[in-house]
């Protein structure tokens, strides 16, 4: 396993999301009530013209699915949970993830889909699962996530590495302002936003007793 330390990039924070689930727009006379997960917020429509509105309850029923069958592909050599995984030239790339009892591992797994079959990469230089993954060019940032501890409490990271698939190589990356497990990761306009997560002092129990998280950062790539 190669490793290069460099760090080049920083994280910055970001403003938090507004807590909204599942939104369904219901329109009245004047107003369009937007229902989320936590709270009602109101949109002026009054003067949306009555042929642009949108009937919220003939919606779903416009929606168009896939109807595919699945197919049962090569299995794992060993079974895990939480693994971030990315796509690169063809490939699917899987990194560490909760093996048996929980135990998080530091591997690097890749299937190619055309020959239905796996092999190994170099190992990640972090045991970790819970982080995300993210194809940028021809790199793969690895970032966040954490760790069962022997005494059964877990750490969670601020780590950011980034795998090279041409080289098969590991750069260290720059720590993030906050550690996140399992948040949720989106690649917009050249930077990288890392989003919430389990709350940092959910350690003890882990997810049973988690909050949530609402701290937001970004990496300007």
């Amino acid at each position: 396993m190669r490793i290069t330390l460099t760090i080049r990039k920083h994280f910055h924070r970001v403003n938090r999301p507004e807590a909204v689930r599942s939104p369904l727009i219901l329109l009245k006379a004047e107003t369009a009530t937007l229902q989320s997960g936590n709270f009602p917020c109101y949109l002026p429509v009054n003067k949306i013209p009555d042929n642009q509105r949108i009937d919220s309850s003939k919606l779903m029923n416009n929606i168009k699915y896939h109807q595919g069958d699945w197919a049962s592909r090569s299995a794992m050599e060993v079974a895990r949970s939480h693994a971030p995984t990315a796509t690169y030239n063809g490939k699917i790339y899987v990194f560490g993830g909760g093996g048996p009892d929980f135990k998080s591992l530091n591997s690097t797994t890749i299937y190619d889909p055309a020959t239905n079959s796996w092999t190994a990469g170099s190992e990640m230089p972090t045991l970790r699962s819970g982080a995300i993954a993210t194809t940028v060019g021809d790199a793969i940032y690895i970032i966040g996530g954490g760790f069962k501890k022997p005494d059964g409490n877990f750490q969670f990271l601020r780590t950011t590495e980034i795998y090279h698939p041409e080289t098969d190589s590991w750069e260290v990356g720059p720590e993030m302002l906050q550690p996140h497990d399992y948040p949720a990761g989106a690649l917009f306009d050249n930077h990288i936003y890392i989003l919430g997560g389990h709350h940092p002092d959910a350690t003890l129990s882990g997810p049973k007793t988690d909050p949530g998280f609402d701290f937001c950062e970004r990496l300007n790539l």
